[in-house]
């Protein structure tokens, strides 16, 4: 016999050594095992012994690996026990940081108005990297000089408004508001002189104001004492407005979900970044900030770029003053001030970081408190300007 006729036989024994076991006795019954450590029971049927069902089979193929992934790309197994049950489960990969493709605002070196975003990579980590994306929708049409007379972009985005310090300060809310532009900075001595030369803004002033507004040296500082409607007088002549309540809480405080009071980060007052007159809380300090320059303290400012002039600290806004106001509903979105306020004639003011005497909280004017003055002709205030942006696309 040849080789390839010996491996013809030896592939047949194979099949037959592979195929059903053969009995001899007919009808003759066996118990056998089955699946997952299972029992049954076997009959010789036709020479060849024939399994029937198979009884109480375990949860697994004894030595079988089970593998899970979870969220946060976590990974656990399992093994099968010999006797065909589960062992428990183990973290094979612990849970990462992340969902991978998320993408999160993170504190970064981002200039003001643009927000740095990480990415969660493959491994659900985030990715060391950081990127500054704009949040303004379209900034070439901002005012960027003269660098007195800039504007900063506000987007359109929810804000957390109000303080619980008083009644007319909360409660606090989440508010919508769209897109605008707001000065860097309050109106100076020397952009209120360019209105009085256009014959605009040329009723007289009182008299300590004419006189810095005629000083070479208070040119860029904080144009103060000045009645709400000379300042709405001056708004108008730029193009602009004043803004809105919400807007200036807005622009000093930054998008939800910040609650700062401050322009800075923290909850606590610095006086290392703005040093205030009569304050208990910078004791020693005396600080006459009237005639301190427009960018004196850049460390002040806000999420979006905004910077004081460091004047009395009271700005004139559009809306009128009503202490009841946050309790309407329709304050929440875009919202323009009451329709009527607490008495005639009473404009709302907003305060930045004041130096002053007394008080609950001192010296200290935060994000979210609110002020009426006497009224619009009597109370004088600083003040800056602002307008809405259009929409992208329209």
């Amino acid at each position: 016999m040849d080789a390839g006729s010996d491996a013809g036989d030896a592939a047949v024994d194979a099949a037959v050594d592979a195929g059903p076991e053969r009995c001899t006795t007919e009808g003759e019954f066996r118990a056998a095992s089955c699946g997952d450590c299972g029992t049954t029971q076997e009959t010789c049927t036709g020479g060849f012994w024939v399994a029937g069902v198979c009884l109480a089979q375990g949860e697994c193929a004894a030595g079988a690996l089970e593998e899970d992934a979870l969220a946060l790309c976590e990974v656990r197994t399992r093994i099968c026990q010999a006797d065909c049950s589960w062992l428990p489960w183990e973290t094979t990969t612990p849970a990462g940081e992340c969902e991978a493709g998320d993408v999160r605002d993170t504190s970064g070196p981002c200039e003001p108005g643009f927000v740095s975003t990480q990415t969660c990579g493959a491994v659900c980590a985030w990715d060391a990297r950081t990127s500054c994306v704009d949040t303004c929708p379209d900034r070439s049409g901002l005012r960027t000089s003269p660098w007195y007379a800039e504007e900063v972009c506000v987007p359109d985005s929810d804000f957390i408004r109000g303080l619980h310090l008083a009644r007319s300060t909360s409660p606090a809310a989440t508010v919508h508001l769209s897109s605008y532009a707001i000065d860097r900075f309050p109106v100076s001595n020397r952009r209120y002189a360019e209105c009085r030369a256009a014959g605009v803004c040329v009723e007289t002033l009182d008299a300590r104001t004419e006189m810095l507004l005629a000083d070479p040296i208070a040119l860029d500082t904080t144009i103060g004492r000045i009645p709400w409607h000379l300042a709405v007088q001056f708004c108008e002549w730029d193009g602009r407005r004043l803004p809105t309540e919400a807007e200036f809480e807005k622009a000093q405080r930054g998008p939800a979900p910040r609650t700062n009071e401050w322009e800075w980060d923290g909850d606590a007052y610095r006086c290392d970044l703005l040093p205030v007159f009569s304050s208990p809380s910078c004791p020693g300090v005396l600080l006459n900030t009237e005639l301190y320059p427009l960018d004196s303290f850049p460390g002040v400012q806000s999420f979006y770029g905004m910077r004081g002039g460091m004047w009395a600290g009271r700005h004139w806004m559009s809306d009128l003053f009503l202490g009841t106001y946050y309790d309407d509903p329709a304050s929440l979105d875009d919202p323009q001030g009451p329709a009527a306020g607490c008495c005639s004639g009473f404009h709302a003011r907003r305060g930045e970081l004041l130096g002053a005497s007394g008080g609950a909280r001192g010296d200290l004017i935060a994000i979210g408190q609110r002020h009426a003055g006497l009224d619009d002709d009597t109370s004088r205030a600083v003040f800056r300007c602002a307008r809405s942006l259009p929409v992208p696309g329209s």
